[in-house]
């Protein structure tokens, strides 16, 4: 079969185990391997006899799995599978995103060992095969989505399907020299039809986080009508960050952002958000007050530009144990200011900038972000350069426990100690602010982004989230689980929610910004679903446009619009119930046969029916959940199949769940100011 080679990809190592095979694999300071010997901006090929079943890789790039036969099976995160007899291309950094934009339609993948390439290669022959197999796969998945009663549109599913068989069959009419246009046809519609396979959600939170730059009402009606068109409900719009607002301050000292020429971007967002169907929260980024941005140097005249709070006044500043001001991201080549969250001038000030915002604005909630010290530096000594060791937190941590902070490492018995001591200036913050916000707007959210690895949040960041959670402020976090892989994604979500418990809502923050190839960023999105959690928000709408992810997620995941956010409970339920029942009449009555009444849809009605604003106290909550559980109950002996009734249950449990939170968030906001 003759092949065109259609692009090479130069490899550094295959199934490397030393130093000898691959010094780049190895770290120049520790002199240990680098995790599946994988370093940064390096492509390495895996195959059986590397002598392990995985790769061993960091979750920090892309990988594609490769059969026997040289076909691409997927694209994946770090440390893959190795499939018996196939190989696995690994590469991260620069590497990332030209495999992530790897078409496997009709590719075959081979070695080129002399040269260390790895090609891919096609030919009429493949791409007709590579037809044929989309076909079936996808007629496969419409058989699987049927058997498990899936929430789909089949009568489009099937016309699709018959469109796909017509023009796969129509191939065998054309010449090897004009094959490849319609098998591509073929292959593009195979992979919409795969889309319209995923089920969609009718209650789910559904945000996404944005940086505005609009200077007029136009440019604010035209994004906000694409959020609503790419199926989204909610956007975190980006309100106090590195020192600026987006809306005219009142407040002396407090500078609007210059790029905005004067336009007030929150109360347009606000405005046209809320006319169209769209929620907004003001994300703040709290006591981050700037950053120097790559390329420019940490200056004070950069500080006077990029953080002129920190200019205005210099003692508000962080101090890190050797002296730093400023926090040095590697990664981002940036410096990044925060504020001391001891200074009491500091805290009033945000603690005004928010309270004004949230009084001027009709905001549907408030997301806390870097509600945390900075990240340590990393001096080329190795020594410990973390953050605190401003005046007055060393003096009031000596005045407490007598001893200096500056003899405390991670060594020291103290060490937690002095993590919470700090921990605690961020604690008391949010107790107050959260408390002055749910004063003024009792109905307003107030959420969260956290570090969701916990221990590291704890004692690198000090931030003590599920601190702020237990204790009743916070009526819904998100977790910042930006990986290229599922696992930690899964990992912090499931942690999460268990951390919260009945508490507050809990959503997955999954990253836009980073190469995660396109079906396993929605896997990310259908097993967030399946941890019961409120829905997930995509960092961030740049990201998410760039890469024209509405065209990933209309057909399927969102293919219809929300009808209400989980963390609006008096919306949300009725619209679970009449869900509920939408889902028996017209859907497993028609697949999997017997009755509305055998699928228990008169009671559903019933309870839909009875429904008023009363319901949605803490005494109608309360009944509501009694008899969402005795439904649960039920579902178990409904004489209809095991899925539907799976399928049953589980809509009560979600319902149950949400009741209980939303009860929890009653009762926490009746106490009042708790700080006080």
């Amino acid at each position: 079969m003759e092949t065109t080679v259609i692009q090479t990809f130069p490899y550094d190592a295959l199934s490397p185990h030393t130093r000898e095979d691959h010094p780049g694999g190895f770290d120049q300071r520790t002199g240990q391997p680098i995790p599946g010997f994988r370093g940064e901006d390096q492509l390495l090929v895996y195959d059986e006899s590397y002598g392990q079943k995985s790769t061993g890789t960091n979750y920090w790039g892309v990988e594609l799995l490769v059969d026997r036969d040289g076909t691409i099976l997927r694209a994946a995160g770090g440390d893959s599978p190795i499939p018996e007899g196939g190989l696995v291309i690994s590469g991260n950094g620069r590497w990332s995103r030209p495999l992530t934009e790897v078409d496997p339609f009709g590719v075959r993948v081979t070695l080129d060992r002399e040269h260390k390439e790895v090609r891919l290669e096609t030919s009429p022959a493949l791409l007709r095969a590579a037809a044929e197999k989309a076909v079936c796969r996808l007629e496969k998945t419409v058989r699987q989505a049927e058997e498990k009663l899936l929430d789909i549109d089949y009568t489009a599913v099937q016309a699709l399907l018959g469109d796909i068989r017509e023009k796969s069959a129509a191939l065998a009419g054309f010449g090897d020299e004009d094959v490849e246009a319609p098998a591509r046809e073929v292959g593009r519609l195979a992979v919409r039809g795969q889309l319209m396979c995923l089920p969609t959600l009718r209650v789910e939170k559904r945000a996404v986080w944005y940086r505005a730059s609009e200077t007029c009402e136009k440019e604010v009606e035209e994004t906000v009508r694409y959020v609503k068109s790419a199926g989204l409900t909610a956007i975190y719009l980006e309100s106090w960050y590195e020192g600026f607002t987006i809306w005219p301050s009142a407040i002396p000292g407090v500078r609007m952002l210059p790029g905005l020429k004067g336009f007030d971007v929150l109360e347009a967002f606000v405005r046209i958000g809320h006319r169209m169907g769209i929620e907004i929260h003001a994300w703040v980024e709290t006591f981050m007050a700037g950053i120097i941005p790559p390329g420019k140097d940490n200056t004070p005249e950069n500080v006077a530009i990029y953080a002129p709070l920190i200019a205005d006044h210099p003692h508000w500043a962080l101090t890190s144990r050797q002296g730093s001001r400023a926090s040095y991201i590697p990664f981002d080549r940036i410096h990044m200011y925060f504020m001391n969250p001891m200074e009491e001038e500091a805290r009033d000030l945000v603690s005004r900038i928010y309270q004004e915002m949230v009084s001027r604005y009709d905001l549907d909630g408030v997301n806390f972000d870097y509600v945390r010290f900075p990240q340590p530096n990393q001096p080329g000594d190795g020594s410990l350069d973390d953050f605190g060791f401003c005046d007055n937190i060393v003096a009031a941590y000596r005045e407490q426990y007598g001893t200096d902070p500056y003899e405390i490492t991670e060594q020291h018995p103290q060490w937690r100690q002095w993590c919470h001591f700090r921990a605690e200036l961020i604690n008391t913050f949010v107790y107050r602010t959260a408390d002055e916000l749910h004063t003024l707007r009792p109905g307003l959210s107030i959420s969260v982004a956290i570090w969701a690895n916990f221990e590291e949040a704890a004692t690198v960041k000090y931030q003590e989230s599920m601190d702020w959670v237990t204790k009743g402020y916070i009526d819904e976090v998100f977790t910042m689980s930006y990986y290229m892989d599922l696992r930690p994604v899964l990992e912090e979500t499931h942690e999460t929610r268990r951390r919260a418990e009945d508490q507050a809502f809990s959503s997955t923050g999954i990253a836009a910004f980073m190469d995660v190839p396109r079906d396993l960023f929605l896997d990310m999105l259908l097993r967030i679903r399946d941890e019961n959690t409120a829905g997930a928000a995509i960092f961030a709408l740049g990201s998410f446009r760039e890469k024209k992810m509405e065209e990933w997620l209309r057909p399927g995941l969102y293919r219809e619009d929300a009808a209400a956010s989980p963390d609006r409970v008096p919306q949300a339920v009725p619209a679970l119930l009449e869900d509920m029942l939408r889902r028996i009449r017209t859907l497993y009555v028609p697949k999997a046969g017997g009755t509305e009444d055998n699928y228990g849809a008169p009671s559903i009605q019933r309870l839909l029916n009875q429904l008023t604003d009363s319901s949605f106290d803490d005494a109608g909550c309360a009944r509501l959940e009694e008899e969402a559980q005795r439904q649960e109950k039920a579902a178990e002996s409904l004489p209809v199949s095991l899925v539907a009734r799976q399928l049953l249950s589980r809509d009560w449990q979600r319902i149950r769940y949400l009741l209980r939170v939303y009860r929890n968030r009653l009762a926490a906001l009746s106490r009042g100011n708790r700080h006080a």
